[in-house]
């Protein structure tokens, strides 16, 4: 993309969407491999060609972008997914290990600022979003998402509660089909029923043909950080996420497998996963995360409260390792003060520098 914003440094290669704020293209270096391991959508390089009134968050989808709202804007008019997913941004700073953007619109009259930065060899991309003044409360996400052509294996940290939302993510057989039962709640991703009761091992995707879902997992311990990992042994990499737990206590889980038979989606490219670090009452917009909830009433903050006199910040950590076959996807990660680490069942391990100040940092 000729106009993106780019950063290059010696950990890794990012280039931003500039009429949204999308990741591009991210690219880390682990030794003399470089790995690309987000997804963009196959029309975002022909976005002139499709119908000017979509939505600039569908037009443009890649990567990861940050949502402010996450999902429907009903209490400030806005497509889905708020003004940093869909409006353009503009470079404010820049650093040979760190860039800084910030979004053209406010949130609840909240100026919106992204940093990404690298760090010496870690494969790693260090994001923080700055929301800085403002009133109210928001739900907020990142949207990673990694295409697992050949499937993948997901492993996390001790989860309280997996659940669907209230309603079917596509309740219309005429454009598209969810298989999942809505809703449900169990206590980990190898307990959801499909619609009649059949359980799904939701930890290994694809696990159905041609549906659309989605389930939200929250954290046991809302004070550590909270972690997923996405093996994916066909494409030689092993995919690592990780949040502050109080700031995004949930993750949300999109599984997009060719479900869809309307524009742009068309039923493909299917087998699209999202992994969405939030704070949010499902997808089902703001107004229902700022409102008292289900989830809310357990003590699980659904909304970020902004700051008028002040900022509030949101951190997030998106890794990368090479694997191999040898790896049977069931990682357990632990971080120490410089380190991160991966252990598979089956036996392979890998470790990596990390900064886990910076993640842990007060405010973040």
């Amino acid at each position: 993309m000729a106009d993106a914003f780019h950063l290059s440094h010696a950990a890794g290669r990012v280039a931003v969407d500039p009429a949204c704020g999308h990741l591009a293209d991210l690219a880390l270096r682990c030794g003399d491999d470089w790995l690309h391991p987000l997804f963009r959508a196959p029309w975002a390089d022909r976005a002139g060609d499709l119908d000017p009134g979509m939505l600039p968050v569908l037009r443009h989808l890649s990567g990861d972008f940050f949502c402010a709202p996450f999902s429907d804007s009903d209490v400030q008019a806005g497509p889905p997914h708020g003004p940093t997913a869909n409006a353009p941004w503009r470079e404010i700073g820049r650093a040979d290990d760190r860039l800084t953007l910030a979004c053209s619109e406010t949130v609840l009259n909240a100026r919106v600022e992204k940093t990404l930065r690298f760090r010496g060899d870690d494969p790693v991309l260090y994001q923080e979003h700055r929301l800085v003044g403002g009133d109210g409360r928001v739900p907020v996400a990142h949207h990673v998402m990694i295409r697992a052509a050949e499937g993948c294996r997901l492993s996390t940290s001790p989860k309280r509660f997996v659940a669907t939302p209230p309603t079917t993510l596509e309740p219309d057989p005429a454009l598209g089909r969810s298989i999942l039962a809505y809703p449900q709640r169990v206590d980990g991703l190898d307990g959801l029923a499909r619609v009649g009761g059949e359980r799904v091992d939701a930890r290994t995707y694809p696990f159905a043909d041609r549906h659309e879902d989605l389930a939200m997992m929250v954290e046991r311990d809302l004070s550590g950080i909270g972690w997923t990992t996405a093996a994916l042994p066909s494409a030689d990499f092993l995919l690592f996420l990780l949040k502050p737990s109080r700031t995004l206590p949930a993750t949300v889980l999109w599984f997009s497998n060719g479900g869809r038979d309307y524009p742009p989606f068309d039923r493909s490219p299917g087998r699209v996963l999202g992994i969405e670090d939030a704070c949010t009452f499902f997808h089902v917009g703001h107004r229902a995360s700022i409102e008292p909830n289900w989830v809310s009433a357990e003590g699980v903050p659904t909304a970020l409260a902004l700051d008028p006199a002040g900022a509030r910040t949101v951190r997030h950590a998106l890794g990368v390792v090479p694997i191999d076959a040898s790896w049977s996807g069931d990682v357990t990660l632990t971080v120490s003060a410089d380190r991160l680490t991966l252990q598979d069942a089956a036996g392979p391990s890998a470790a990596v520098p990390f900064d886990k100040a910076w993640l842990t940092a007060d405010g973040a």
